[in-house]
């Protein structure tokens, strides 16, 4: 009697086992929900705006500016106004080089929210990085502009 209590206890066990694996296995099996790390639109069925721009900060946190400015896009797609987005934005896109398209960013927050601190120095960085490229120096009297480029 005793024996086939053992057998029970441990077939029982592994009937556990069997279905711990599967609900694991089926639980993972919509990854797609979450960014890969090249962040191409691996999110395409999420529409949670808070996911989304995590989603994109982690991208953006890992270098993946190009990733991190598609989840930008998908928030902003579904909320134009999205101040979060539109300033994370206008940063990923200064670090792909993209500085005209930066600008327009955080002029989109400065429309929303004029005192955005934030938004204010992104753009007078901006502003300060085209001026040094464009050689213009800006004396007490005058603003002059010099035809030499500096790095």
């Amino acid at each position: 009697m005793k024996s086939n209590y053992i057998y029970i206890k441990y077939g029982l066990f592994a009937i556990s086992i069997s279905i711990l694996v599967y609900f694991l296995f089926a639980s993972t099996s919509n990854s797609n929900q979450f960014p890969n790390t090249l962040g191409q639109n691996a999110a395409s069925s999420i529409t949670n705006i808070p996911q989304l721009i995590n989603n994109g900060n982690a991208l953006a946190a890992q270098g993946n500016y190009n990733g991190a400015i598609s989840f930008y896009d998908k928030v902003l797609a579904l909320d134009p106004n999205n101040i979060g987005a539109l300033y994370s934005k206008g940063n990923a896109l200064v670090k792909v080089g993209n500085l005209n398209g930066a600008i327009s960013s955080f002029d989109k927050v400065l429309s929303l929210n004029s005192t955005n601190a934030k938004a204010l120095k992104g753009k007078s960085d901006i502003q300060a990085k085209l001026d040094k490229q464009k050689g213009t120096t800006i004396s007490p009297n005058k603003a002059s502009t010099s035809t030499t480029l500096s790095k």
